[in-house]
């Protein structure tokens, strides 16, 4: 048995933390003494390592309460530990994406990336074409694996650069997209729909870099619009002549990408 002086001694634990652990329910005296005296025992020292363990492994006092009201051996804490190593990979790969987003504004600059590509926009027609596609609600994240997918099933009957099509007049974490791909011919997929794009007339512009700055194409477009009293329609069309592989992701600066937007003749 241990007073509450030598407790803290023993587990690194100030007689301040002690009273808080006992406060919030993660580690109480073993016995309180009619004078007050807090009396721990072996047991509870168990528990005071465990709680200095998750917290050394970045555990918040509401996990640490978590774990400790739910494991009953080492297995339960290895499973708790695994769960843990999950959520802080998940956490790295979303900063390691805010990482990648200030480098975007760092090199370059976005005023240097607006004066290098100086959008030219120009009137096309966009001839008939017939495609495979797969429709979905979601964010723009899933078109990648969509394309993927696409190309498996149609095999040798694609032919040309996949390409999405945008249906919102807005950006919207809930985006109702179309990820297509030209082909020569209809083959069998139950996933897969088909149908033929009609002729359409567009204004069109080519984007020279990162997925990031692909806004300024979109303003160049929507500039000229207004200024020339175009009315622009839906779906927009973003066609990847360039962009990352099946694998590897390549040089984002060199990503190529053509865009139409349908205007109302």
């Amino acid at each position: 048995m241990y007073k509450i002086g030598e407790f803290s001694k023993i587990t690194n634990l100030t007689i301040k933390a002690l009273h808080y652990y006992d406060e919030i329910g993660i580690l109480k005296p073993h016995t309180i003494l009619e004078n007050g005296y807090r009396i721990y025992n072996d047991d509870d020292f168990k528990k005071a390592m465990q709680i200095q363990l998750l917290k050394n492994l970045d555990f918040s006092i509401n996990e640490i309460k978590d774990v400790l009201t739910n494991i009953s051996n080492e297995n339960d804490l290895q499973d708790y530990l695994l769960e843990k190593k999950l959520m802080i990979e998940k956490k790295i790969k979303k900063e390691k994406k805010v990482i990648e987003a200030i480098d975007t504004y760092l090199k370059p600059s976005l005023d240097l990336h607006e004066k290098i590509m100086n959008y030219k926009i120009s009137q096309d027609i966009l001839q008939e074409q017939y495609i495979a596609f797969i429709s979905f609600q979601g964010t723009y994240a899933h078109c990648s694996e969509n394309f993927s997918k696409l190309f498996k099933a149609a095999k040798s009957k694609s032919q040309g650069a996949p390409f999405n099509l945008y249906y919102d007049n807005e950006f919207k974490e809930n985006a109702t997209i179309q990820s297509c791909i030209p082909i020569k011919e209809k083959f069998q997929a139950s996933h897969i729909q088909f149908k033929t794009l009609p002729q359409t007339k567009v204004l069109k512009t080519i984007h020279i870099g990162k997925y990031e700055l692909i806004g300024y194409a979109y303003k160049a477009i929507i500039d000229y619009a207004k200024n020339n009293n175009i009315k622009l329609l839906t779906p927009a069309k973003e066609v990847y002549l360039k962009g990352p592989g099946m694998f590897m992701k390549g040089n984002p600066n060199k990503y190529v990408t053509e865009i139409y937007i349908p205007i109302k003749i």
